[in-house]
């Protein structure tokens, strides 16, 4: 995918990256016409899951606590990884907070143009260069973009070098130990990787990794990195909200 740095203006807009951009022509649909079509998830492990698309245009009263939670602490200069429709970083805009939101999609990039959004970048986290941030924020089971543990260490990493001193990642992620019945998922690697498949309107888009990551292993690999994790809210069926505050 061609990278792209944006701090843009409303009248701005990308040129569709295809159908590999499913989740992003998806959002950009429904803002455009409302379409009731829903998303489909295809999963490795299990039935496939249907999203209604209106659930990524939330409103503040909308979102659960845990949501809340999470933008209630943040700080500084914020940086919102896989921002998706730009609903968590317009609540922290309208707040008046510094936020920049970032995502790899086109189609998401031009959902948050349209939605006012004053500050994104289009980009993959890993090719990031300017730094100096405070907060990384990564919502919606966020971390997942890593999409394997030893990728998972490398974001940490490289979250050392995008952040200021006393910075902060704050992400929520799920123990999907629960889920996983098939013993032959887990042989040869973690359970928490899994597999995706976008479709929306009959159009499939590319298989990719997703990482669910238990608080115990999150514990094992934040040891071996310069970030103290603590898990600060908890949710039915292994969901919790983590913070991992820079050692430096």
């Amino acid at each position: 995918m061609a990278i792209f740095i944006y701090l843009l203006e409303k009248n701005m807009y990308l040129s569709s990256m295809g159908s590999s951009d499913i989740l992003g022509d998806a959002l950009l649909d429904f803002l455009k016409y409302g379409t009731k079509e829903p998303l489909v998830a295809h999963t490795s492990f299990g039935p496939d899951e249907n999203y209604d698309l209106d659930y990524f245009f939330r409103e503040r009263d909308e979102m659960p606590d845990l949501e809340l939670f999470a933008l209630s602490l943040c700080k500084g200069k914020i940086l919102e990884i896989g921002s998706g429709a730009g609903s968590h970083a317009l609540i922290l805009q309208q707040q008046g907070k510094n936020i920049t939101a970032l995502d790899t999609s086109a189609g998401c990039i031009n959902v948050m143009l349209k939605r006012g959004l004053a500050s994104i970048l289009h980009m993959d986290i890993f090719n990031m260069r300017q730094g100096g941030y405070n907060t990384l924020l990564l919502l919606m089971n966020g971390i997942g973009i890593t999409g394997k543990v030893d990728k998972l260490m490398r974001f940490l990493q490289k979250a050392e070098e995008l952040t200021a001193r006393g910075a902060q990642v704050i992400f929520d992620s799920t123990d999907v130990s629960y889920m996983i019945y098939d013993n032959s998922l887990r042989e040869g690697k973690y359970f928490g990787e899994l597999e995706y498949q976008f479709e929306y309107k009959g159009t499939q888009g590319p298989w990719f990794d997703w990482l669910y990551i238990d608080p115990d292993k999150l514990y094992r690999i934040c040891s071996k990195t310069g970030w103290r994790p603590q898990i600060i809210y908890e949710r039915d069926r292994g969901h919790y909200l983590a913070r991992l505050l820079k050692k430096y």
